[in-house]
């Protein structure tokens, strides 16, 4: 959204609506940056991010914007009003500070400690914060907003930017103004289906989070997430202090776990012994016409339905011994011989992973063949068929392509007993995961009765801005001339029944999603108009 200098001025093109749309009143956005137009920039050191960097290019010379920048809605994506601004040199953080917004933190908070003592009170950050204080996906009150939604909007606007260059100051903030009102009317119009999108994505979420959440829950001892709910609730309460330990972080120290990199592990694979070869125990011989005494297949089922259990457990915690040398390798680790070193412990406790899965795999093949001779059902349930590929996989690091806010837990952290696992970094997984199962049930909750409330005042703004354009028809302040009286009285008229529809479209289509109240409330706005905290300004029609 480039603009030309010296060609026009404001005195010979100024604008329509002087603030009374989207762009900011220039008068004092001009003056806030003057007073800081002696303050050098900052040069960016992040890559792709030249904003700044290219501002006094030759391509830029000769401009008098290089572009916008804008405020939106975190939910809606719709652009607020007196939110977007000329920037005249690239993205300053004086044009950015002007609304108190940017995105790109990497260099924004490179000084933010020294600006802190300027900040309000409540907007005071700890030196030790992590992203976790912070993130949308351990929030209470925020339901599944992402915080996305100001990036999707330049799709639809930069291919404006070809046409605005040429154009003076007042007809280009005009034209912005417009396709920013159009974007904002297509949202508008698309609420219906958007919002009936979103509730059904919710409640399907919801119902398996819940139960993913439960499943987790009930695999462990009643006192423990009962400590852990303690924690986590304490946490909620008071994010912003300090002295309430943070439930999402990971407590266990690396020294714990690294003296258990270099220990034998106790898998068959790793057994190279005349013992190898194969014993024919009874679960062998099921497939064959040979009789067994019950006893032998008795004893074998108790061996083998306990060896399951084992080798779950040593997938377990080699999983967890793994992820945190990864996360310890990745922060700490430098130089090629200490890398080296790094790769070849991870690489022995994968082996470790592996070779219990092994061994869970062959205990699992001998339960399948001893159940129907000992008539023994649900065990399956309990030990289910490990996919090497997809099972075997840790429990706080999200597969590829799977997010915070949607992934599950895999069925080998659920197993029954596996609360009363006594490794310490097995426990202090299981605490973290369950705190982020109980959040992610809890926003899908959340995001289902905020939908509900939504959609609840979109039809009841839409019913009261429909009464809004017949009041005025009524009031009569409307022209002086009896043509501006019609013509005026039939876009009033117009107005108001292009609301009504919308009202009626949204109602029709979340009639099933909203409570009986909620819907009977829409109708009658202008019985209790004096509850809305509505505003629309009185301005001028000539």
């Amino acid at each position: 959204m480039e603009s030309l200098i010296g060609e026009f001025k404001e005195s010979v093109d100024p604008g329509l609506s002087r603030g009374w749309a989207y762009f900011v009143k220039e008068a004092g956005y001009k003056t806030f940056l003057q007073s800081y137009g002696s303050s050098p920039q900052q040069k960016r050191t992040c890559s792709s991010h030249n904003a700044v960097n290219m501002a006094d290019t030759k391509i830029s010379h000769g401009l008098a914007a290089l572009g916008v920048r804008t405020i939106d809605c975190a939910g809606h994506n719709m652009k607020l009003p007196n939110g977007v601004g000329d920037l005249q040199k690239g993205e300053r953080y004086m044009n950015m500070d002007f609304n108190v917004s940017y995105d790109i933190a990497c260099q924004w908070h490179k000084n933010l400690w020294q600006r802190m003592s300027t900040m309000p009170l409540e907007l005071h950050l700890d030196y030790l914060a992590t992203f976790t204080k912070f993130s949308f996906n351990f929030s209470k009150d925020v339901g599944r907003t992402d915080g996305e939604a100001p990036e999707r909007g330049w799709s639809n606007i930069n291919p404006v930017a070809s046409s605005t260059k040429e154009m003076g100051p007042g007809s280009r903030r005009d034209m912005l103004d417009d396709h920013f009102g159009d974007w904002n009317w297509k949202k508008v119009v698309g609420l219906s289906a958007t919002l009936l999108r979103k509730m059904i994505e919710a409640r399907e979420e919801r119902e398996a989070h819940q139960a993913a959440f439960q499943e987790l829950n009930d695999a462990l001892a009643p006192e423990t997430t009962d400590a852990w709910k303690v924690e986590i609730v304490s946490w909620e309460e008071n994010p912003n202090d300090s002295l309430v330990v943070n439930p999402f972080e990971v407590k266990v120290i690396f020294q714990l776990l690294q003296s258990r990199v270099d220990s034998p592990s106790h898998s068959t694979s790793d057994i190279i012994n005349p013992e190898d070869s194969q014993l024919w125990l009874p679960s062998a011989l099921c497939s064959n016409p040979i009789p067994c005494d019950r006893r032998l297949l008795t004893t074998e089922w108790e061996l083998r339905y306990a060896q399951a259990g084992d080798a779950l457990e040593e997938i377990r915690q080699s999983l967890c011994l793994r992820d945190y040398l990864y996360t310890f390798k990745r922060n700490w680790i430098r130089g090629q011989s200490a890398n080296t070193r790094a790769q070849n412990a991870l690489s022995r406790v994968e082996a470790r992973a592996t070779a219990g899965g092994e061994k869970y795999c062959a205990a699992r093949v001998a339960l399948s063949s001893l159940a129907p001779i000992l008539r023994e059902v649900s065990w399956d349930h309990k030990y289910k068929v490990l996919e090497r590929k997809d099972d075997i996989h840790g429990m706080l690091v999200p597969k590829r392509g799977e997010s915070e806010g949607r992934r599950k837990l895999l069925w080998i952290w659920l197993v029954e007993g596996v609360g009363d696992d006594e490794d310490e970094a097995v426990q202090d997984g299981l605490r973290v995961e369950w705190c982020k199962a109980r959040a992610r049930a809890m926003q899908w909750a959340e995001e289902v009765e905020l939908l509900q409330e939504e959609m609840r005042r979109v039809t009841y703004f839409l019913r009261w801005h429909a009464s809004w354009w017949n009041q005025k028809i009524a009031e009569q302040m409307l022209g002086t001339t009896a043509a501006d009286d019609e013509g005026l009285g039939a876009y009033a008229y117009r107005q108001a029944r292009l609301k009504d529809d919308l009202a009626d479209c949204c109602e029709n289509k979340w009639a099933a999603h909203l409570p009986l109240t909620a819907a009977c409330n829409t109708t009658s706005p202008a019985d209790s108009e004096a509850d809305l905290d509505l505003y629309l300004p009185e301005l001028p029609l000539s």
